[in-house]
């Protein structure tokens, strides 16, 4: 990765296989870009919801990933591993998964359900780790590593700590339950930079 591309924000698509339940096709993958087709009428293709009454609309992404894309192709092509490398050389490093329901983020991110045994299967998450782990391995042996992991979830602008045993949402009727981390805040300091106060490490 070039100093250049450092800091930079990239956005890719990839675009999941058809439900059985489903069997009209609304995009197309063209290289780095996703054409809609709207040729089709509203009720077989019900993701138009631009406003706009233009056959095809194209989206150009820094890269595409078809249904065929692999999961490796996938860490691969979203620069995963120059990610982690950063992260070793004192970087900040992000890698999310934003869309709607049944996107299929959560393949992307974790894997399948047994992608712990599964190396072909695995998300972004197991393959991150192992690449950091492996970075560690093969770094100098006069630099010391602490690693510190923290899993939380960002759900309707309120953050929920996964390693906490009590839900950080709080009980169906809106009371938090007796012992549970309240109101947790996104905070930046000099020292410790971006992070979450009293989130589990």
């Amino acid at each position: 990765m070039s100093p250049k591309d450092k800091g930079s924000v990239r956005v890719y698509c990839r675009v999941r296989p058809l439900m059985k339940n489903e069997e009209i096709r609304c995009v197309q993958v063209k290289k780095n870009e996703i054409i809609f087709n709207r040729q089709n009428s509203e009720e077989d293709c019900p993701t138009n919801s631009m406003g706009t009454q233009e056959e095809h609309l194209n989206f150009s992404f820094d890269n595409v990933f078809d249904e065929n894309a692999s999961q490796a192709e996938i860490f691969d092509g979203v620069r995963g591993k120059e990610v982690v490398r950063d992260v070793l050389s004192g970087y900040n490093g992000t890698l999310f998964a934003y869309g709607q329901t049944n996107a299929g983020k959560t393949h992307t991110i974790q894997g399948g359900s047994n992608s712990i045994e599964d190396d072909q299967n695995d998300g972004i998450i197991g393959r991150a780790g192992k690449a950091l782990f492996q970075g560690v391995r093969d770094a100098k042996e006069s630099i010391e590593f602490a690693i510190k992991v923290s899993f939380v979830e960002i759900y309707q602008e309120r953050i929920r700590d996964l390693l906490n045993k009590y839900s950080s949402f709080g009980t169906n009727n809106g009371d938090r339950q007796s012992g549970e981390k309240q109101g947790l805040q996104i905070r930046e300091d000099k020292q410790r930079g971006i992070y979450i106060k009293g989130c589990t490490e």
